[in-house]
């Protein structure tokens, strides 16, 4: 991996230890560990700044301040259709179930078949909700999860708040609608459980660790209140519970929609009043929190939302943010923001600090954008998208008119100029004591800072400023050595956020040999790739015919594909090399295309990937093998 996809290898080398343990380890160590620590020394690795995301087959991860000691993590989690693999019994694979982590500990958590081979209920010993429900193949117990779908709803990252949404299958749709969770910072959650009708019966449930501390839980609607559950030891053919309880838990169960307040602080004076979720934090910090299935219509003080999903948080007398996830409107003092009719899944942010604006746009769709302020601005002020300058359609004295495409946008209106946007560092040529860093253009910017750390980026320090170009050269380096490079971009309204963490590795040391070989034939067409190479800027291709005794240059740059033409009545061989700042490395291993040879055998050419969701897990009793064999297999792409 080191030789095929370098960044990623350094982001397991810094997740990941030789002395970890496996997954579900049973022993001392594992024979990969064991070769891994024979193989090489331990590699730290670069940091792979984890930020939040969704992930097919998985779920969403909502995260803040990744790496800190205040580091707050939820995983809202729901799979799709196969593969097979999946096989957990509870939720049909975990479906729903949420996982939080906040300060190094732990607030939720179930126990080791609890959601795996274990026959039990999809909220009886997990973090979940259900509905009642009855009938529903391969369900056990009396409530049903969101079920197993895809994740077709957008995740909304504003920093300080984030928001995630699952929807549930056709099998549960008639009674339960979706599952969201809102993350205020890394403060707290705002889970809710959009139901069908105030009839429907629902659980949430809550588990932690046997002795672990529950989380600080509010249940905002309907209002019920919580009960212990005590988990009874238990065994199946396929499951034998430890002779001690692994978890305890709470249920609360009630009907119509949930809406849950959850928070690992226990510091937090939290309300719920006309629809809406009042916090109040000790140093004077104040939130409303908007959630609900149907639209909420708020407006006191200054502080306007009109919408089924918002947040909005005071800091100071002068500073305000506030985020509209679904909704028409949400305005704080100074300020007015709405969407057109069409604003399903489409969210904006606004940060207000002593009179200037700035934030997100998030469209999956064309949206036409209003903002309205108080007061009129002064002919010093100017809006600006993306780093670049906007002219938007005025209408009156405060009223701005954008009309976007679907796409991602940094916002700003500011007296002060452009604050661009960040970059991504693309590739490095290394020597013994020097490196040549290139990296992406930033619009709006106007030059660019490179700053390099030698602790693994725990300190950064200055190497260049008023850096025009998207290169730099760095020099003077300690031979045999390892530091990390990044980038800022800087406009005339201030600088940007910095790239990524960057790898450089300094040696007199020829380049490694690119990994990774492949040979694809197809129609007279020969298309070869191969691995990237940290520090090199140029492979080479080589190519002779089988039999003869030297390989001759067929193609030389900068990329890691080549695509040309073969006779079917020739054998060739192929292999490639890559060079770095100080010499060619050797050649890597070489391929052929002699058709009996295993590598290019293709069994079914165009397969796709294949989503089995047919279970092979024979004997549970929730599952009939007639039915399983009848299921459709799936692939990726549709």
């Amino acid at each position: 991996m080191k030789y095929y996809d370098p960044l990623l290898a350094e982001h397991i080398f810094w997740e990941t230890h030789p002395d970890d343990m496996r997954f579900e380890s049973r022993k001392e160590a594992d024979y990969w560990a064991i070769a891994s620590k024979n193989e090489r020394t331990y590699e730290k690795g670069t940091n792979p700044r984890l930020h939040s995301d969704k992930f097919t087959g998985y779920g969403f991860v909502l995260r803040k301040n990744y790496g800190e000691k205040d580091e707050m993590y939820v995983n809202l989690q729901q799979i799709d259709d196969g593969p097979n693999y999946r096989w957990g019994r509870a939720g049909k694979g975990g479906n729903g179930i949420i996982y939080y982590y906040a300060n190094g500990k732990r607030y939720s958590h179930n126990g080791t078949e609890d959601v795996g081979d274990g026959p039990f209920g999809d909220v009886e010993r997990a973090t979940n909700f259900g509905v009642r429900k009855e009938g529903i193949y391969r369900g056990l117990g009396s409530y049903r999860s969101i079920g197993r779908n895809d994740l077709t709803e957008p995740l909304f990252d504003f920093g300080f708040a984030q928001f995630a949404s699952i929807l549930a299958n056709e099998e549960v749709r008639s009674h339960y609608n979706s599952r969201s969770v809102l993350m205020a910072d890394n403060d707290y959650i705002v889970v809710f459980d959009d139901v069908a009708s105030s009839e429907v019966e629902g659980c949430f449930s809550w588990f932690v660790g046997i002795n672990d501390e529950f989380p600080f839980i509010k249940q905002l609607t309907p209002g019920c209140k919580g009960t212990k559950v005590d988990v009874v030891h238990s065994s199946s053919p396929y499951h034998k519970d430890k002779s001690t309880p692994e978890t305890k838990g709470m249920r609360f169960e009630g009907k119509g929609d949930f809406l849950t307040f959850v928070s690992h602080r226990l510091d937090l004076n939290v309300q719920y009043n006309d629809n809406v979720c009042l916090v109040n934090h000790p140093g004077g910090q104040k939130d409303w929190v908007f959630r609900s299935g149907s639209p909420i219509l708020y407006n006191k003080n200054g502080v306007k939302f009109d919408g089924t999903s918002g947040f909005i948080r005071k800091k100071l007398k002068e500073h305000y943010q506030a985020a509209l996830f679904n909704g028409k409107q949400i305005s704080v003092p100074g300020i007015t923001i709405m969407l057109d009719d069409k604003y399903c899944n489409n969210g904006v942010s606004l940060e207000v600090v002593d009179g200037k604006y700035r934030g997100k746009i998030q469209l999956i769709r064309p949206a036409l954008l209003k903002m309205v302020l108080d007061e009129e601005l002064d002919a010093s002020y100017g809006f600006y998208l993306n780093g670049l300058q906007a002219y938007p359609q005025k209408i009156g004295d405060r009223t701005y008119l954008f009309a976007l495409d679907a796409g991602n946008y940094d916002w700003l209106l500011t007296d002060e100029g452009a604050i661009p946007g960040t970059t991504c560092i693309t590739k490095s040529i290394s020597g013994d004591s020097w490196c040549e860093l290139y990296w992406e253009k930033v619009p709006g910017a106007t030059s660019y800072q490179v700053w390099l750390s030698s602790d693994y980026g725990k300190t950064w320090a200055l190497y260049k400023k008023n850096i025009t170009s998207i290169d730099c050269k760095i020099i003077n380096q300690k031979q045999n050595s390892k530091i990390h490079a990044r980038v800022v971009a800087e406009a005339q309204g201030g600088i940007g956020e910095a790239s990524g963490d960057y790898p450089i590795y300094f040696s007199k040391e020829k380049a490694h040999a690119p990994e990774g070989l492949r040979l694809t034939l197809e129609k007279g067409i020969l298309e070869v790739t191969w691995g990237q190479v940290l520090g090199a800027d140029q492979y080479v291709l080589y190519c002779r015919k089988r039999g003869a005794d030297h390989f001759d240059c067929v193609y030389r740059g900068s990329a890691r594909r080549f695509r040309m033409e073969f006779s079917n009545k020739e054998i060739y061989e192929l292999c490639v090399t890559a060079k770095n700042g100080n010499k060619e490395s050797d050649k890597s291993i070489i391929l052929s295309t002699d058709p009996d040879c295993f590598l290019n055998w293709d069994p079914v050419p165009g397969d796709k990937f294949r989503r089995d969701p047919e279970s092979q897990e024979n004997g549970y009793i929730e599952y009939n093998p007639f039915m399983e064999e009848k299921m459709k297999m799936l692939t990726y792409p549709e």
